[in-house]
């Protein structure tokens, strides 16, 4: 187990300075200091930015700074599920013809303005579709559960249940289909309702 260090987190935003109690955890003039293992403080330090707008003291400049940016009518641009880049086709070495008749065959395929790679129209663009659809599997990355949460919008109501808790569903179909329980929600941001959403945005 990792040696226990302390880390200052801060409250940026329209609380900060406020004396109150976020998460479990009491802020004294919007600051709270928290003694713990590396795990504990990557746990806390993922909650709190996601969700409350609290940040490590070396952070807490930055993100008040992004906050004063938005309240001058400097918008930042919201975070969006990253989309799939379209992959570059790689086409795939052209055998070596064993005939001269192969060669004249394969000259006659080859498209007019790539005179210098005959016959790579037939057998590269072939050879390209099993590379670019492994590429594109691999460039959809699933983004975590609490990426997921983090994206869904106090002010639908299809993100949310009657009990305005986060929607399994939509949080499934943002991850690219994986199944999500209640418990796997409550073990990354417990408690966590469409009313701390709003205030997160405050």
């Amino acid at each position: 187990m990792s040696e226990a260090f302390p880390v200052t987190y801060v409250i940026v935003g329209p609380n900060r300075g406020k004396t109150m109690t976020i998460n479990g955890r009491d802020f004294l003039e919007g600051r709270h200091e928290h003694v713990g293992p590396s795990t504990e403080h990557a746990t806390l330090h993922n909650l709190f930015s996601r969700f409350y707008s609290v940040f490590p003291e070396v952070l807490a400049d930055e993100e008040q700074a992004k906050y004063d940016a938005l309240l001058s009518g400097e918008p930042l641009p919201e975070p969006k599920p990253a989309a799939a880049p379209v992959p570059t086709p790689v086409a795939a070495p052209v055998p070596a013809p064993t005939t001269e008749v192969t060669k004249e065959v394969e000259a006659q395929d080859a498209p007019q303005d790539n005179p210098e790679a005959p016959g790579s129209t037939g057998q590269g663009t072939e050879g390209a579709d099993k590379p670019e659809g492994e590429q594109a599997n691999q460039e959809r990355q699933v983004i975590t559960l609490a990426e997921a949460i983090g994206l869904l919008d106090p002010e639908v109501d299809d993100h949310w249940t009657s009990n305005n808790l986060p929607a399994l569903d939509v949080l499934s179909d943002l991850q690219g289909g994986a199944k999500v329980g209640r418990a796997d929600v409550e073990a990354v941001a417990a408690g966590y309702t469409r009313s701390a959403a709003r205030k997160a945005r405050q």
